[in-house]
């Protein structure tokens, strides 16, 4: 992050950075406009969180106190050299000309403004590049989180959690799902035939399934058959769900890693996005 020099490295005692008791050579320093200690990602609790989440990790809340802090200071001393201006045009009322100290005393005063100035420009630029990327990141999670609370709409009695769950825990899910599901209908089929049949339907799938196809070989065929057709239609239902999870190639892993490495910190915010996602999702 780029640095802005301080126009202001000594002050006498009654310049505006004294009145202000701020110390000339740190008014540009990270205690009064940034911050650089970063905060693991929490998992969040709710979709909210996911935003507010990300942005306590880059630090906002005190980017925005340091914001704040640089925005009173600089008001501050426009004030200051507003009422020393207004001092000075009274002397040289008063005596005509203005003494090589006082015309000093001003030189520094619009220094010391300066910094300041400098100081609000830079809590305010570290504030917006900060709240552009916290933005970003949230955004790619957020859009992620919507696309797996859907999933669980689509197929009942998926096991996954949307908000911490990564793309590749999903996908596992959803195969299994599918290998579930797929044994599920196939016993409550066979229950059917063995009902039908006037035959007992205790028993597991695999049991089931032996009893029909000894009684009744061509049923059990059949049945077979259609198994394989469901299954297969699912499958490609299954698969569409888990290509939407990684669209164009593109998980939310990566997209994060894109945002982390070209953010303004130089995709060191919260470590690696390795850390940040899983600290997410795991």
């Amino acid at each position: 992050m780029a640095e802005i020099q301080n126009t202001s490295s000594t002050a006498p005692n009654n310049s505006i950075l004294k009145q202000l008791n701020i110390n000339p050579d740190s008014v540009l320093g990270a205690d009064n406009v940034t911050q650089t200690i970063q905060n693991p990602v929490q998992a969040p609790t709710d979709a909210l969180g996911i935003f507010t989440n990300q942005e306590a990790s880059l630090g906002i809340p005190q980017l925005k106190e340091a914001f704040s802090t640089a925005q009173k200071n600089f008001l501050k001393g426009q004030n200051i050299a507003n009422r020393e201006q207004l001092t000075l045009q009274g002397r040289r009322k008063k005596l005509g000309v203005i003494r090589g100290e006082q015309q000093q005393q001003a030189g520094l005063a619009q220094m010391d403004l300066q910094t300041l100035q400098n100081a609000f420009t830079l809590a305010s630029s570290n504030l917006q590049s900060a709240q552009a990327t916290a933005t970003q990141r949230a955004n790619v999670l957020y859009q992620d989180y919507q696309t797996k609370q859907q999933l669980l709409y689509q197929y009942p009695g998926l096991d996954i959690n949307p908000l911490t769950d990564s793309s590749e825990d999903v996908s596992k899910a959803l195969k299994q799902w599918q290998k579930e599901k797929v044994k599920k209908d196939e016993k409550i089929e066979l229950k059917k035939k063995l009902r039908s049949l006037g035959l007992k339907t205790k028993g597991s799938r695999k049991e089931l399934a032996r009893k029909l196809r000894k009684h009744n070989k061509k049923e059990y065929n059949r049945l077979q058959r259609e198994n394989k057709n469901k299954m297969e239609l699912l499958d490609i239902q299954v698969s569409e769900a888990r290509r939407k999870l990684h669209e164009a190639g593109i998980t939310p892993e990566q997209k994060l890693d894109t945002i982390y490495h070209t953010s303004p910190d130089g995709g060191n915010s919260s470590g690696s996005v390795e850390k940040a996602f899983k600290s997410i999702y795991h």
